[in-house]
Parts: structure tokens; sequence; C-alpha cells
């Protein structure tokens, strides 16, 4: 390998690894958020939710004592579930339908386009798809709109802070690391707003408590 291309995929291994690990925080604060709000929302908002979590743990498997196939559920109703094995993914395409989660009920204004904003459910369901697709093929992946919020310039990209970046040569970068990083960025923005929409969720609930 030449000294170049082994160059363009250190950077590249590098982006990935972040990008997993922002995702995987990501991810976290999504379920915790859910799983706090949902236990605040009426039973009757849920039917369609507790339908789709009973759905979820539905197995197949052939019963040899009655030579058929047969259906088995493990999961019982309660009145505080939380919904705790669904995927991130679910649990946001379930919300941009039905909008119960209040914290989630916001829009990421573009970098570069700012007449555009796209809503934080939209823009999960691009980072999720992005991440399955480096799940299954990280040296020659490509990525389109359907995964990518918005492509930045190399100018833009060359102002991002991150400590892991200070290094990073831009003009060495393949195409795909420059949407990897640029939708890194994205990530980091919706991970500060939710983080600022818990802490306000947490002083109102300790001032509630303390009027009490």
């Amino acid at each position: 390998m030449e000294q170049r291309e082994l160059k363009i995929l250190r950077i590249k291994s590098l982006i990935i690894v972040s990008f997993l690990s922002k995702y995987s925080e990501l991810e976290d604060i999504i379920k915790n958020t859910f799983q706090r709000e949902i236990l605040q929302i009426e039973h009757r908002h849920k039917s369609k939710l507790y339908f789709m979590y009973g759905c979820s743990s539905v197995s197949a498997y052939y019963d040899i004592d009655k030579e058929r196939i047969s259906l088995a559920n493990n999961r019982s109703y309660s009145d505080d579930e939380v919904f705790k094995s669904l995927t991130m993914d679910k649990l946001i395409k379930y919300d941009r339908k039905e909008k119960l989660i209040h914290s989630f009920n916001f829009e990421i204004q573009l970098k570069q386009n700012k007449v555009i904003s796209v809503t934080f459910h939209d823009c999960c369901i691009k980072l999720t798809k992005m991440r399955n697709i480096l799940a299954h093929e990280i040296i020659n992946c490509t990525f389109t709109d359907k995964e990518v919020i918005e492509k930045l310039s190399d100018g833009y990209i060359s102002t991002l802070d991150y400590e892991w970046f200070e290094d990073g040569d831009i003009s060495i970068m393949d195409d795909s690391s420059k949407s990897i990083i640029s939708n890194y960025s994205f990530m980091s923005d919706l991970i500060s707003k939710l983080n600022q929409h818990n802490y306000n969720y947490m002083n109102s609930s300790n001032d509630k408590e303390g009027n009490c």
C-alpha cells in the first residue's frame, strides 16, 4: 500500500471510530430520554406502542409434539413499561409519527444552507442509515442524501474543533470520510440539544418537588 493510501485509510478509520462512538452516546441519551418521558404519557396515547412492543417479542418455533409452527411471547403488560428492548430506530420512527416525547420535538438548522432546518427525527434516521452501512462496509462505503444530513465543504470541515481531529489533513480525506465527519458534527449538535432538554427537565422536576 502506498504512503498516501495509508494516510487516507488512517484518517478514515479515525473518523469512523469517532462517529460510531458518538452514535452510541446519542443512542444511550435517546433511550434514556424516551424511557423517562414515556412514563408521563397517558396510556390512551400509548396503545400502538404497546402493540409494537408486544409484536417485537414474538418468536416462532417448531413444536415437535404438535408438529406445527407455534408462537411464543414472554412479555407481559406493565403500567410502568419503559420499552427498554426497542431499538433507537424504532423509537425514533414511532415518535416521528406520534409526537409523544417533548424533548424530541425540535429542528436543527443546516450549517451551510441556513434557510433549511431538519427535524430531530429525520436527522436520527439518516444517522442510523449511515451507521448501518458502516456496520457492513467500511473501506468502499458510499453515502447519498438518504444518509447525510448535509455534506460540509472542505473549508467548513477545516473549522471543526475536535481534539481527535487536530491533525486531520482534509486534502487526503476521501468523499465518504467528509460525509461521515459532516454527520458527526450534526450528531454533536443533537446531543448538546438533548442534554440541554434533559437539564431543563431535571431542574423543572426539582422545582415542582420543592413547591410541594
